[in-house]
């Protein structure tokens, strides 16, 4: 009976040294997820950072070229290329 229960006691420590390694991969695989999640947080951030600073830019583009519209007297007009008779086809 105490050789059943040294050899049930020797597996279950095999057993248990298994569960431990195998604990300390996934911590490890945690602390790497972790830490590419992280990335991509900050990526995300900037990308957004990014999209706010382009829009300011390309509104701010637009408003010069309003602008340009405005005060040239040729920009704003349409173009008559024909300046004969003006008929039905």
């Amino acid at each position: 009976m105490i050789i059943a229960l040294s050899v049930a006691l020797v597996f279950m420590f095999f057993v248990l040294l298994g569960a431990l390694a195998h604990i300390g991969k996934l911590q490890k695989q945690l602390i790497d997820i972790d830490k590419e999640q992280h990335t991509q947080n900050t990526d995300i951030i900037d990308l957004i950072k990014f999209k706010g600073e382009a829009t300011q830019m390309l509104l701010q583009h637009i408003e010069i070229l309003q602008y340009l519209v405005d005060k040239d007297d040729l920009l704003g007009k349409k173009k008559i290329y024909y300046k004969g008779p003006m008929g039905e086809a």
